[in-house]
């Protein structure tokens, strides 16, 4: 079991983490400066793949490397980009021994994961992930996924970065849909893992996770130990990696489908399947409660919306789909997750009348 860190004074800087697999080493790390990122790519030829908005809000903490910017987004995850980017590697002559560092929120780190994955057939590269969503979640774990046809992250490679280096100050310009993004994946870490993060979330006033309090620092350092204690546990995603997927098999359905933020679609997803978990006679009616009070403290949504076909379609091309089933992630209790498979069909017609 992963050692619990509850209320962790944020006066010193947290603790690297680490995560090992059978070919590479990643550490997360937190620091207040990019002074240490040249020692972590050792001395290598180094080129940043940087979010553009990022590196024009932020242009004083970018590292003086050579740098490729691109305007991320969903659109970024896609073969053309990565196409575009493996041009540009090329005609700048990046051989096999250089380094690609990726600046930017989750879309950019996967894309250039991917890139880095899949270039020269794979070269060291790092993240500075710049969002709470990315430092929370999607930087961790060595996922790294491209959208294919309007379907999210159907193609990809699992794959660790060297690094994942987190610095508080690009936090400071998020816009408050990135908090509620980040925000959604840490009460997740809460609710598969650690029902003393969930009391702590409780707890809080929301104005806690404004980027420009800091006071998020804990929480996030929290979450950071549960996903990676469970990347460490199962890298490929054979067993106890898939309750990460809580939420999400309705979420990039519904985040596709209504053009909603990737924060407020894992929301519904989680609150949908929270009671579904009651329909199924798994969760206690007021664990239920409890958990789709949190969300509404946080101010994000729980109520599906309508038009459950086009969702179904959208399910059906879920790359974790096993012929007509799907992996359905669950709770028995909060941080008591448990994987059921279900049917497309037995799917909808349990949740087309969720309360």
């Amino acid at each position: 079991m992963e050692k619990k860190i509850k209320n962790r004074p944020m006066n010193r800087k947290p603790l690297p983490l680490t995560i090992r697999s059978r070919n590479q080493t990643c550490r997360i790390l937190t620091d207040d400066t990019l002074t240490g990122l040249s020692r972590l790519t050792g001395g290598r030829r180094t080129l940043v793949l940087a979010d553009r908005r990022v590196a024009r809000l932020h242009r004083d903490r970018m590292p003086r490397w050579e740098t490729i910017r691109i305007s991320a987004g969903e659109k970024t995850k896609t073969i053309p980009e990565a196409r575009r980017v493996y041009r540009k590697l090329m005609g700048r002559g990046l051989d096999r021994s250089g380094f690609l560092v990726g600046i930017g929120g989750g879309t950019l780190t996967d894309l250039c994961g991917f890139v880095a994955a899949t270039y020269l057939r794979g070269i060291g590269f790092g993240f500075v992930p710049t969002t709470l969503l990315g430092a929370a979640d999607a930087a961790i774990g060595g996922k790294n996924g491209l959208n294919f046809s309007r379907f999210k992250n159907l193609i990809g490679t699992i794959r660790q970065p060297d690094f994942v280096y987190v610095h508080p100050g690009f936090f400071a310009t998020l816009p408050p849909v990135q908090v509620k993004n980040g925000l959604a994946e840490i009460i997740k870490h809460a609710l598969i893992a650690d029902p003393d993060l969930f009391e702590d979330l409780e707890s809080r006033d929301p104005s806690f996770c404004r980027p420009e309090t800091g006071d998020w620092a804990g929480i996030l350092y929290r979450s950071q130990i549960i996903k990676a204690g469970i990347v460490r546990k199962d890298e490929q995603e054979k067993g106890v990696r898939r309750t990460l997927n809580f939420g999400h098999t309705l979420g990039h359905a519904l985040e596709r489908r209504y053009r909603l933020s990737h924060g407020e679609a894992v929301s519904m997803g989680m609150a949908a399947a929270t009671r579904l978990s009651v329909r199924l006679s798994l969760l206690e009616t007021d664990c239920s409660r409890r958990i789709i009070a949190l969300l509404r403290r946080f101010r994000l949504p729980v109520d599906l919306p309508g038009g459950m076909r086009g969702m179904m379609k959208a399910i059906r091309r879920d790359k974790k789909r096993i012929g007509d089933q799907v992996q359905m992630v669950l709770l028995s209790g909060i941080g008591q997750p448990l994987i059921r498979p279900m049917s497309i069909r037995d799917l909808r017609e349990k949740i087309d009348d969720l309360p």
